[in-house]
């Protein structure tokens, strides 16, 4: 009896151990804290506020002159103990053709929140439907909440111009926005890594790296032919994935790959088939990026120009893209 007396304090300690372990790194999955509200400074013509009553079940749809294209529901939410380890979420059901859907939340997530509430809308009215809400590992109080309506401004017949700093993030993002229509698409980096996928073709890191660099750059070429934007309006830059942040801090310096050894961006630069960069010679350095980019906007002349937000995405290359974005157009001016 007293050897299973201590064998089972043994297991329940383990067990102890693993759950603090378990419960400390799900603390760490975002890198924000998740327990803050969001808030968004919305402003302009094409946007207004609309107050309704939310009971624990949903809200009535209220009168809304006009027609509006997107809707968010702010309101207040909490994450339940469950929320720590399961996914909180809302199932949002308006009895319409539409049909049920869920939006996520973070694990622990507490305070002001914005629901999507867009297919609901869609340029119709929704006056008296009852919108119901059901929460999964969180809740809400009865509150008095905003739904939050904008009206997107025409873009037919506009020029877009898509910054993607890693091959697929211009599919990720606004494959929606981008198809079909007036499109330039740049990606700023190769998207070369190692992850193990081509060991089997290479044993050596270096020819691995390079050939995923390849392979993301031929897609990041040929993938928006899926969308109606031909190789001859897509352009990879070349630069080296994870490189911009330290290209930033030293502007004039050349940053290369470590893991193959090169500093040559035209490794990867030389498989683009389109003229935009014309017989421009680049180099790995920040100055050699932003010159890029401000040629490429003064050849493609866009009217929109889609691009991360440094504010919000955690991503490095993400960020710097767009920043050196905003130096390209600084250094274009008005010309």
């Amino acid at each position: 009896m007293k050897r299973l007396a201590i064998l089972a304090g043994a297991v329940l300690a383990l067990l102890l151990v693993l759950f603090v372990w378990e419960l400390q790194r799900r603390r760490g999955f975002y890198w924000y804290d998740v327990q803050q509200d969001y808030e968004f400074n919305f402003a302009g013509d094409t946007f207004i506020r609309v107050p309704v009553e939310i009971s624990g079940d949903g809200f009535i749809c209220p009168k809304i002159d006009g027609a509006w294209d997107t809707a968010f529901l702010r309101f207040t939410i909490a994450s339940e103990l469950s929320g720590l380890w399961f996914e909180p979420s809302i199932e949002i059901d308006s009895g319409s053709d539409k049909g049920k859907f869920s939006q996520f939340f973070e694990r622990r997530v507490d305070g002001v929140r914005y629901l999507n509430l867009g297919s609901l809308f869609g340029g119709r009215s929704c006056e008296g439907n009852r919108i119901r809400m059901e929460g999964r590992h969180l809740g809400w109080k009865q509150q008095t909440g905003e739904l939050l309506l904008f009206r997107n401004a025409p873009i037919a017949t506009k020029r877009i111009l898509v910054i993607a700093p890693h091959p697929d993030d211009a599919e990720i993002a606004a494959f929606g926005l981008y198809a079909f229509r007036d499109t330039f698409i740049v990606t700023t980096t190769a998207g070369n890594y190692v992850n193990g996928s081509y060991q089997h073709i290479y044993g050596d890191l270096a020819k691995q790296d390079l050939l995923t660099g390849e392979l993301r750059t031929w897609d990041s070429i040929t993938v928006p032919m899926w969308g109606g934007v031909p190789p001859t309006r897509s352009v990879n830059l070349g630069y080296f994935t994870g490189t911009l942040k330290t290209m930033h801090s030293t502007p004039r310096s050349l940053v290369g790959n470590k893991l193959t050894e090169t500093d040559d961006v035209n490794v990867f630069r030389r498989w683009n088939v389109a003229d935009l960069l014309g017989s421009r010679s680049a180099v790995s350095t920040w100055e050699s990026l932003v010159a890029d980019l401000a040629l490429l906007i003064q050849k493609v002349r866009p009217e929109i120009i889609v691009s991360p937000h440094p504010a919000l995405d955690a991503n490095s290359d993400h960020k710097f893209t767009t920043i050196a974005l905003l130096d390209a157009l600084e250094k274009v001016g008005d010309t």
